[in-house]
């Protein structure tokens, strides 16, 4: 791992469970990124862009009512191994405070196109938010972020989309 993380100025990771019934160790992902973060602070690297989905929660979605709550609930139930391994990736984010890292929260991924640009969104359920999100699209979105050297979002874990 730190070989491939020298040198680099970011990290940009797509690392999480992929099945939505699991039997993988909800721990396994924390074991990885407590390895990523050693790496960044062994070489000095201080930002970190991350992939996560609605269901890593954030206390500000509690501002999008029951069309978070309640699938996030069900998501919980049906496959708790999954909801599992995300909140143990948002608790070693949490932990990272000499880190600045985003977790970009992504819906359904998909390869169709959009004429609509893909945003960030405060909360998931914000006006405008869609459960939607086009791969190409949060690309750019990331990409965007690193070529502005943007300082917004970090440590938040904004919902990225393509907007209704």
């Amino acid at each position: 791992m730190s070989k491939v993380i020298e040198g680099q100025d970011v990290v940009v990771s797509f690392l999480g469970p992929t099945e939505f019934f699991s039997s993988q160790r909800p721990e396994l992902f924390v074991e990885a990124y407590d390895k990523i973060f050693k790496a960044m602070r062994e070489h000095h690297i201080k930002r970190i862009y991350a992939i996560g989905t609605p269901y890593l929660a954030d206390e500000k979605d509690l501002q999008g009512g029951f069309k978070v709550k309640i699938p996030g609930a069900v998501f919980r139930v049906i496959s708790h191994n999954l909801w599992k391994s995300f909140v143990l990736i948002g608790e070693v984010f949490e932990k990272a405070e000499d880190l600045d890292w985003t977790i970009f929260r992504v819906g359904r991924l998909t390869d169709a196109e959009s004429k609509k640009k893909t945003e960030a969104f405060d909360y998931i359920g914000a006006k405008g938010w869609s459960p939607w999100s086009s791969r190409t699209g949060t690309a750019e979105w990331v990409i965007g972020q690193i070529d502005d050297d943007r300082k917004e979002h970090i440590h938040e874990r904004p919902a990225v989309c393509v907007p209704r």
